[in-house]
């Protein structure tokens, strides 16, 4: 991984204000991190997993067969579309492409995660107001 890119990442860390971000190319990947103190939280961040590690395996994370919806981005999970509001999916219901199955909020915007196959919810993989990493899978369709 070239300086370029670890410059450019932290570059949008501080732009957004993040305290973490990881990126992944190949077999590759980092970890970036904002350690906060409270009479400098406005300090750049700082490297702290500066060297390449082994991409982690989701495979060996979730077993269970089915198809997987992944979070396309890294933020917080929301089940529902407010905290009064049921979840826009429960377990054993049948869902189409493009039914919303959850939101995540990533620098202040709510992003719709949508089925990309039709089937029936097998299993949740997250809890509400939980942080998602890039690629975590997040339900189970089958």
């Amino acid at each position: 991984m070239d300086s370029e890119k670890i410059n450019q990442l932290i570059k949008l860390l501080n732009e957004n204000n993040l305290s973490e971000i990881e990126f992944t190319e190949g077999e590759q990947s980092i970890r970036i991190q904002r350690q906060l103190t409270q009479a400098a939280s406005s300090q750049p961040a700082a490297i702290l997993a500066p060297s390449a590690f082994p991409a982690k395996d989701d495979a060996q994370k979730v077993p269970e067969s089915g198809h997987h919806v992944r979070s396309p981005m890294v933020g917080t999970v929301y089940l529902a579309p407010n905290p009064a509001a049921a979840p826009f999916v429960a377990i054993g219901q049948t869902v189409k492409v493009g039914d919303v199955l959850c939101i995540i909020e990533a620098m202040k915007m709510m992003n719709q995660i949508e089925a990309d196959k039709a089937g029936v919810i097998k299993k949740r993989l997250v809890e509400n107001g939980n942080p998602v990493e890039f690629n975590q899978p997040l339900f189970i369709i089958e």
